[in-house]
């Protein structure tokens, strides 16, 4: 076989990611039309193709990344928030600046950084400039979820989604427990529910959220209530995920995001209801809002995936040093595969875009990442 059509890429390893054959060692990918054609072991490729083959080195190929939590319209305030010193400071800086002020070239910027980290998707939360990040997302080559989010207190109906196209890589979707009415909560994921879509929420991801839910009292109740809370707003008296829970929200269509305060008996509801969780290393570590139990979660089979958080909270977009971060601050012996998992196969499955990404398998997407040396070196 020879095919000019076709393109043909040689790696020192492939993890394909795929369940029955996740390791090829000096393997070959070919594809024709963006699809991959066929993925096995040099020795077997070369058997019926005789076309030119691009070798990549000794190196480690992988499917292309998902980072399944960015706030990309937030991109232009990078290093302009408060850091280090809790959710509370961290948040009365974010917004006092200007969060519909995204622009063009630091949307340029932003995916060529995406593309050269390797990441093939996002899933990307938006509640300042959502037509303005679908409209980019869609040019953008990237395979997106647009999660449009919902905050405040004024129990509303779900508006359509504008356009057909738009119900494929959007929904709905709540900021907090704290900050969007329960109600709307209960009805945004009812929405995703009977249209098949990923329901995502901020969750458990900070000490003054689960004060101000328990007790009503605390430091980020004193600033919501300044805006945001009504005077009528009452505490459920619940901590996060349980009051989650008491809502209906929690099932395996839903990705909780942070949980870095879960007790052991939450984390076990997590695992019962099937939601999956995303969590923000770095993020939670440059805020100062603490360290989720990861240990906790994946020893209890809950899915897992990685996200990078905003740029507001974050240095970088880079899902790589994302899961170098967490490796090395985890108390397990975390092989490259599970750890590559959390930001390919594992999200693509949460995202419902396990179809065509997030493994490397015939009939997919022919999307690749080069896994750094020090990442793999360090499994």
């Amino acid at each position: 076989m020879s095919d000019n059509s076709i393109q043909a890429l040689r790696a020192g390893k492939i993890m394909t990611m795929a369940p029955d054959r996740p390791l090829l060692t000096d393997g070959v990918l070919l594809a024709a039309d963006g699809i991959i054609h066929e993925i096995a072991a040099y020795r077997e490729i070369k058997k019926e193709y005789l076309g030119p083959i691009q070798d990549l080195g000794p190196g480690i190929m992988a499917p292309g990344l998902i980072n399944a939590h960015t706030h990309l319209e937030l991109s232009h305030l990078k290093g302009r928030t408060v850091t280090g010193l809790g959710f509370e400071d961290w948040v009365q800086s974010l917004i006092r600046l200007p969060l519909k002020g995204i622009d063009a070239r630091t949307l340029a910027r932003v995916r060529a950084d995406l593309s050269a980290g390797g990441t093939a998707c996002v899933g990307d939360i938006s509640g300042h400039s959502p037509s303005l990040m679908h409209d980019f997302l869609s040019a953008s080559g990237l395979f997106f979820h647009l999660f449009l989010e919902q905050i405040g207190f004024r129990e509303k109906a779900l508006h359509p989604l504008p356009g057909k196209q738009n119900r494929l890589r959007s929904s709905p979707s709540g900021h907090a427990l704290y900050s969007t009415h329960h109600r709307t909560l209960q009805l945004i994921k009812g929405w995703c529910r009977e249209q098949g879509h990923p329901f995502a929420v901020h969750l458990a991801e900070h000490p003054g959220e689960v004060e101000l839910l328990t007790t009503g009292q605390g430091r980020l109740a004193g600033i919501l209530k300044k805006g945001l809370l009504p005077e009528s707003f009452t505490p459920p008296g619940l901590t996060p995920v349980t009051f989650a829970d008491r809502l209906g929200l929690l099932d395996p269509g839903t990705l909780a995001v942070h949980v870095v305060y879960a007790s052991p008996e939450e984390i076990e509801l997590l695992a019962r209801r099937g939601a999956a969780v995303c969590l923000c290393p770095r993020s939670n570590a440059l805020i100062g809002v603490g360290r989720a139990p990861a240990e906790k979660l994946l020893a209890a089979g809950i899915d897992v995936c990685l996200g990078t958080d905003s740029l507001c909270s974050n240095t970088d977009l880079d899902l790589f040093a994302e899961a170098a971060f967490f490796a090395r601050d985890l108390h397990l012996d975390l092989g490259l595969e599970q750890l590559l998992a959390l930001i390919t196969r594992n999200p693509a499955r949460i995202l419902n875009m396990d179809k065509e990404i997030g493994t490397l398998e015939r009939g997919k997407r022919a999307l690749f990442s080069l896994v750094p040396e020090e990442l793999s070196s360090e499994q």
